[in-house]
This record gives structure tokens, C-alpha cells and sequence, in this order.
């Protein structure tokens, strides 16, 4: 889908809008590209608060997912059978297959273990509140709201806002995107920068809610990494995060140095380097036909 993933320098305005939304679409299709999901977690969860946040949410969001399922798909008489079941086995075919593309029986063990931890309390939790009318508080839907708008604000902790979703191909220091610069925004301009941060809001809820279940084992394993566990395959793939965040200009799109640019630039750096490539042997060519 190059319209979506590899726009033109004036992409269409669902294709800006779908970069908007969602900040990282390529996330979204590259399940089991572990250098780019680990590497994009990195980037865009560098504040403690952030981090910390991510870690008691992404867990609670995707229980939630299946105390959702239990109470709307189970039955009065079989609590543990309904289509929560089915996720289950979704998710820990997915994290296995994680763990296998990076040879590690314990990463596999720690995620199995608390993935079927989180859909035990949840079905037991759907069971205790079955039976009557859900109070407000207790349906899936206000938790859900509640748990992925915390996970959404905590990136407020975080020093910039990435590319696409402050409406620019650069990362943007968070008080110039929610004020503005004083000397050359206007006052109404920054009031409406105010009025758009909740709705831009919405969508970072969207985003955290769908990307949970993504990003449960990648905190895992960083949790196994901070506890000592392969302390040189964590410094390895951190240097790369380090390194684009240091730049300034981390990429969204690939591991690296690019900011909210799309793949086609990558695309037309290779083309670029094979050109500089050919240059390179037909002046090879000509000297030795010199020489000779």
C-alpha cells in the first residue's frame, strides 16, 4: 500500500489523516519485526513517568480486554468459556513467536505466564460483577476509556511530541506544540492549539488502547533486561535507540535517524546510493580501459 505507507511529498488527505491518527502505521503491520518494535518503543517511551505508566497500563488494558469478552460473550453457566478463549490463543501464538524469533525459552515463559494470569483474574473479576446490572464504573468500556486515556496523557511526561501527530515531519518540544512560540504564534492561535490537545487526545487514546496488546511483551522484556537478563543484547539494541534519539531526529518509520519522513525516503536513498554505485564502476571501467 505505497499510497499509505510511502506517500509522495503531497500525500492525500486520508493518507495524512491516517498518519496523523495513528503517528507509527507501519507498527501496526510489522508484528513480528522485533528490531522495530523494540526500537520504537524505545524512542517514543523515554520518561520515567511514561515508562511507568506503560507498565501498570498496557497489562490492565489488555485484562480488560478479556473481562470485555467474559461478561458480553460468556454464559451464566460456563464463566471461563467464552470468546476471551480465542484471544488467549491469538496472543500466545503472537508472543511465542516473539520469543522464538529471539531465541529466548524465558522471555516465552515470563509472557505465557502472565498473559494467562491477566485472562484468569479477568474471568473471575466478569464473574463476581455477573449476574445484575453493571454499575457505570464497572462496564468494560469506562474502564477501558479510563485505563488507555492514563496510558494516552502519560506521554506528556515525554520532552517532545513525535512527528504526525503535531501536524509536522519534525519532533516538537511538548510546550512550543501546546503553547506555540509566543513571538510568532498569536493569542487565538494558542487557544486553539488548547482547544485541539483533548481532541488530539481521543486519538492517543485509540492508539494506546490498540497497541497494549502489542507492547505487554516488549515491557516484559525490558523488565528482564533491567533485572540483568542478556545485558549485552540490551546494551546492543538500546545503542541504536540511544543514538537516534540523539540525533534529534529519530525515525518512526524505520530503525534510525529520519523523523515522520516515510519509507520512500528510504526508498530513494538506495536508489541515490545505486546510482552513486554505477557511477562508481563505469568510471572503474574507463580507467582501466585507459590503463589497458
Amino acid at each position: 500500500m505505497p499510497r499509505l505507507f510511502a506517500p509522495g511529498e503531497q500525500p492525500a488527505p486520508l493518507t495524512r489523516a491516517i498518519n496523523h491518527i495513528g503517528v507509527t502505521p507501519m507498527a501496526h503491520v510489522t508484528f513480528l519485526n522485533l528490531d522495530y518494535q523494540i526500537y520504537l518503543n524505545q524512542v517514543l517511551h523515554t520518561a520515567g513517568g511514561t515508562w511507568l505508566t506503560h507498565l501498570v497500563c498496557v497489562p490492565l488494558n489488555v485484562g480488560l480486554l478479556f473481562y470485555a469478552l467474559a461478561i458480553h460473550t460468556g454464559g451464566p453457566d460456563s464463566m471461563f468459556m467464552n470468546a476471551g478463549l480465542v484471544l488467549l490463543a491469538v496472543l500466545a501464538a503472537w508472543y511465542t513467536a516473539m520469543a522464538v524469533k529471539l531465541r529466548s525459552g524465558l522471555w516465552a515463559g515470563v509472557v505465557l505466564a502472565v498473559l494467562a494470569g491477566l485472562w484468569l483474574v479477568a474471568n473471575v473479576c466478569a464473574g463476581l460483577v455477573a449476574g445484575g446490572e453493571l454499575a457505570w464504573f464497572l462496564r468494560p468500556i469506562t474502564l477501558v476509556a479510563a485505563v488507555s486515556a492514563v496510558q494516552a496523557y502519560s506521554h506528556l511526561f515525554e520532552e517532545h511530541v513525535p512527528p504526525r501527530a503535531n501536524f509536522q515531519q519534525r519532533w516538537q518540544p511538548v510546550r512550543e506544540f501546546i503553547w506555540g512560540d509566543p513571538a510568532t504564534v498569536t493569542l487565538q492561535a494558542r487557544l486553539q492549539r488548547l482547544a485541539w490537545t483533548p481532541i488530539g487526545g481521543l486519538w492517543g487514546l485509540l492508539d494506546e488502547w490498540w497497541a497494549s496488546a502489542k507492547l505487554l511483551p516488549l515491557y516484559l522484556l525490558e523488565l528482564l533486561w533491567a533485572l540483568g537478563y542478556r545485558r549485552a543484547q540490551r546494551e546492543q539494541i538500546r545503542g541504536r535507540s540511544l543514538e537516534a534519539l540523539a540525533s534529534g531526529d529519530p525515525a518512526l518509520d524505520w530503525v534510525g535517524i529520519g523523523g515522520g519522513a516515510s519509507v520512500a525516503a528510504l526508498g530513494e536513498a538506495s536508489a541515490s546510493d545505486h546510482d552513486h554505485d554505477d557511477q562508481h564502476e563505469a568510471a572503474a571501467a574507463l580507467a582501466e580501459l585507459n590503463w589497458v
